[in-house]
């Protein structure tokens, strides 16, 4: 599990780096870095207390919660990036996929280096 956290520390300047080149407004990379930092926060949160209440639950739930929890980090993220930048929501959508696509290859990339690495420490 310490191998997530890495994968998420990584991510975030990864993730500052695309809203720079795909929002290019005239912002510092730091001003896209704190953004950037916010939004893993805030699904670091929501999924976080998920986790506790299914560990708090006798029985082992489905599958749609985590799918509701997903839909909300999606909507939260083009309600924020809409604020933020101040795009229409079409232009904010279609940049949210053209960032999102780079993102899940390296998030993929990244997991699948981590789980390499922590099945050889073990």
């Amino acid at each position: 599990m310490k191998g997530v956290s890495v994968i998420m520390f990584v991510l975030m300047p990864f993730t500052a780096l695309l809203l720079l080149w795909i929002f290019f407004r005239k912002r510092y990379y730091w001003e896209h870095l704190i953004f950037s930092i916010h939004i893993h926060t805030i699904f670091f949160l929501f999924f976080s207390l998920l986790i506790a209440v299914e560990l708090l639950l006798p029985f082992k739930p489905s599958l749609w919660p985590f799918a509701c929890v997903a839909l909300l980090c999606v909507a939260y993220l083009l309600l924020s990036l809409r604020r933020v930048y101040g795009r229409s929501w079409k232009a904010t959508l279609f940049r949210t996929v053209l960032m999102s696509v780079p993102y899940v290859v390296v998030f993929f990339f990244l997991f699948g280096v981590g789980f390499f690495w922590g099945f050889l420490s073990m």
